[in-house]
């Protein structure tokens, strides 16, 4: 009879989370322990400045599962503190899940715990079965279903100034400042516009595709983690898009949800793909996500 027994992730199961994930997924069972857990440490030992950094939670680094003295299961989280509306909130990030399947049933145990631990939580890239629980089961909404994929395009017009960040105290906004002190570890970017005295904000991470066979750098993707003023943006989208991938090799998409853009935006060659970014809850849809302090902002996605 299975004994199956929750408890916060610590780095005493480190070793068996990382033969979990292994097991449940073909692309992690390619890489020795070291190198996937070089990829996987920042869900593990994450910490923020200041007043973001959520202090001493019990599911600070996520959950496992355990049935005796086996990880059966791994649901990662990520936490910090955001003023949204003007009120500071308790927010959480789920991130990467794998449970063994013979022990599938005890996600929901697992996802009740977690959803109880923070005021809004989030999921920006569920599987199409987690995406039904979480939207059936837990009542998440989804608020977004597209990605908005651009292809280099020079553009000629110089209407906007650009300056890419190399220092946090360079940034216009004070609290850009923090989120960019707080990411600048894992290699996010930033990037501030302006056109006729009026500013936008871009955090972005760029890295480079490879081919799996020959580990060949194929192209460079660039995401769009947040946007600060996304109507300057959006009336400026190709000419700021292209020199952010001028800047970042020319042979780069530049992904970019489109709540991040809005409707109405002009671009020479894209394409759109569906996604799924899920949340719970959001009364009143006060929350307009973004993607720092979640996987997205940590993780080489």
């Amino acid at each position: 009879m299975k004994q199956v027994k929750i408890f916060p992730y610590s780095s005493i199961y480190k070793d068996g989370t990382l033969s979990l994930l292994k097991r449940n997924f073909a692309w992690m069972s390619r890489y020795s322990d070291e190198k996937l857990y070089s990829w996987f440490s920042p869900l593990a030992e994450y910490k923020w400045h200041g007043s973001t950094d959520p202090g001493d939670l019990p599911y600070r680094y996520g959950l496992v599962l355990l049935d005796g003295g086996n990880i059966v299961g791994y649901c990662g989280a990520t936490y910090s503190y955001q003023n949204i509306e003007g009120r500071k909130h308790l927010y959480m990030c789920m991130s990467t899940f794998a449970v063994d399947k013979d022990y599938r049933f005890y996600i929901f145990p697992a996802v009740k715990e977690l959803c109880a631990s923070a005021e809004i939580v989030t999921d920006f890239t569920p599987r199409e079965s987690m995406r039904r629980l979480f939207l059936e089961r837990f009542h998440f909404q989804q608020m977004n279903s597209k990605q908005i994929i651009m292809f280099p395009v020079p553009s000629f017009s110089r209407r906007v100034s650009v300056e890419f960040i190399s220092r946090a105290e360079n940034i216009y906004d004070s609290q850009m400042q923090k989120i960019f002190a707080d990411h600048e570890p894992y290699g996010i970017k930033c990037c501030q516009f302006e056109r006729d005295g009026e500013k936008c904000c871009i955090f972005y991470s760029s890295a480079w595709r490879m081919r799996w066979k020959r580990r060949i750098p194929c192209w460079k993707k660039i995401t769009v983690l947040k946007v600060v003023n996304s109507d300057l943006f959006a009336r400026n989208l190709h000419e700021i898009v292209w020199k952010i991938q001028k800047h970042e090799g020319v042979y780069a998409e530049f992904d970019c949800d489109a709540a991040f853009i809005g409707s109405d935006f002009s671009h020479p060659l894209y394409i759109e793909r569906p996604v799924y970014r899920l949340v719970y809850p959001n009364e009143d849809n006060a929350y307009k996500y973004d993607f720092m302090y979640s996987e997205f902002s940590m993780l080489k996605i």
